[in-house]
């Protein structure tokens, strides 16, 4: 009779154990290599995200004012001014700037009556840390006159187009002339809102 070590059924059973070990080992490494793999490119995804978000210009409204008109001296003309500047590590070119100037509040039986303005920096690029000075005279509307005079609070909407390459960002950003809060004779002094709204 054969010894239980020296059974042939034994080396088969064995065998048989080691072979579902080893499928089971390698079924584990190879989920184990997936999972690692997919960890490494959703790391790798971050980490271009975040590259990319680094480098980039980033432009937003830095400063808003309100210089009005003021009679029999040099300053015969609304204004308002804005201060953009590029907070990002790369150049903003093409700098592309639309402005919609209205009432923020609608009377009744009031027509749509904004006043739109392009502005265009042709092929100049805004360095990193670099201002861009924008100078809106809003005289020149007649619309803005008589909101101004019947002391109607005014909201400026603008969107701020920019490119690096063949990459296209936009800055949304809101402003607010309260006239409202100031008297007639001295529009210097009426309450200014603004901020920047949103980057992409």
């Amino acid at each position: 009779m054969s010894e239980w070590g020296n059974n042939p059924e034994t080396y088969q059973a064995f065998g048989s154990l080691v072979t579902a070990l080893g499928v089971i080992a390698l079924f584990c490494s190879t989920l184990f290599a997936w999972w690692s793999l997919r960890e490494t490119q959703a790391q790798r995804k971050a980490v271009e995200r975040e590259m990319a978000a680094r480098m980039r210009p980033w432009m937003g409204l830095f400063a808003f004012s309100f210089e009005p008109a003021v009679p029999e001296s040099e300053h015969t003309e609304d204004v308002i001014k804005l201060l953009l500047k590029n907070f990002g590590a790369l150049p903003a070119q093409t700098v592309h700037l639309s402005l919609c100037v209205s009432p923020i509040k609608r009377e009744d039986s009031e027509h749509e009556n904004a006043v739109h303005r392009e502005e265009t920096g042709g092929d100049k690029a805004l360095l990193p840390g670099e201002d861009g000075d924008y100078r809106i005279v809003l005289s020149e509307y007649p619309q803005f006159v008589t909101w101004r005079d019947a002391r109607r609070d005014v909201q400026i909407k603008g969107t701020l187009g920019y490119t690096l390459d063949q990459f296209r960002f936009k800055t949304d950003f809101e402003a607010a002339i309260l006239f409202s809060t100031g008297s007639k004779e001295d529009d210097a002094k009426v309450n200014l809102r603004w901020r920047n709204q949103r980057v992409v």
